[in-house]
């Protein structure tokens, strides 16, 4: 898991973005914080519980501050949905490839598995020797795609 985050991060156009990544969802997680205690102790302030008899009522003291707390939740929610879009951004194709191989070992698997019931030797077909892409049948290229995954030797060769 850990090498396939620094191979990903090797293999980045631009390595110092990830590094200014990090330190932009710090600094955002930052000022949600801010952002949260702001709008807790504004409520704090300016909400007045009244009762009347068996009833409690809730309002703002000043009518301007219920949109001044609107805005903050608003800002509290793009923040939000800005950090998440820098981890989905970042995170995302590391994401990827940890399910891939979770698919390929379990493919692998159950070929190995099918093949020692049926008492024969595994029809790896285009697997016994690298042959680019392009010179692969469909039912090849599929076959190389579920055991050995999107980067497979056979996917990044041009001749």
């Amino acid at each position: 898991v850990f090498i396939d985050e620094m191979q990903y991060r090797a293999n980045l156009r631009n390595p110092q973005a990830s590094l200014y990544s990090i330190k932009a969802i710090n600094m955002i997680r930052g000022w949600i914080i801010l952002n949260a205690l702001l709008i807790n102790v504004l409520l704090l302030i300016y909400l007045e519980v009244k009762s009347e008899g068996s009833y409690y009522f809730v309002r703002y003291s000043q009518l301007d501050m219920e949109n001044v707390i609107y805005m903050l939740g608003s800002l509290q929610i793009g923040l939000s949905i800005l950090v998440f879009a820098i981890f989905l951004y970042f995170q995302s194709p590391i994401l990827l490839q940890r399910k891939w191989k979770e698919f390929t070992s379990k493919n692998r698997l159950a070929l190995e598995a099918q093949t020692e019931a049926e008492g024969t030797i595994a029809d790896t077909g285009a697997l016994e020797e690298i042959v680019p892409a392009r010179y692969l049948l469909a039912s090849e290229a599929r076959q190389v795609l579920r055991l050995k995954g999107p980067d497979a030797d056979e996917f990044t060769l041009f001749f």
